[in-house]
């Protein structure tokens, strides 16, 4: 197998557009413009590559959604976000959406 070498901005073109040909709602968008910038950042940490695999993954692997899917039935946002910071990847609190993992 060669290795090649790609422009992150290149490679994170092939992702959006790989992104694109999956339902919009898969993955939220403040979720997936943080996972962009983090891979900009310090570059895909995984041994998988493949723009197609790399989004399959992110959706059938995540753990994240609504702040509703995780909130006990008496917790508030607030109370919410304060238990649960320490385990996740990402948290917006506008969007009320949270990721514990990709």
């Amino acid at each position: 197998m060669k290795t090649i070498e790609i422009d992150i901005e290149d490679y994170i073109d092939i992702l959006n557009e790989k992104r694109n040909s999956y339902s919009i709602w898969a993955i939220p968008n403040c979720l997936w413009d943080f996972f962009m910038e983090d891979i900009r950042k310090n570059g895909l940490k995984s041994e998988i590559t493949s723009p197609k695999l790399v989004v399959q993954n992110v959706i059938n692997k995540g753990k994240y959604g609504s702040f509703n899917r995780y909130k006990k039935d008496d917790e508030t946002d607030e109370e919410f976000v304060k238990r649960v910071k320490n385990e996740t990847y990402f948290i917006d609190e506008k969007e009320r959406i949270v990721c514990f993992h990709l």
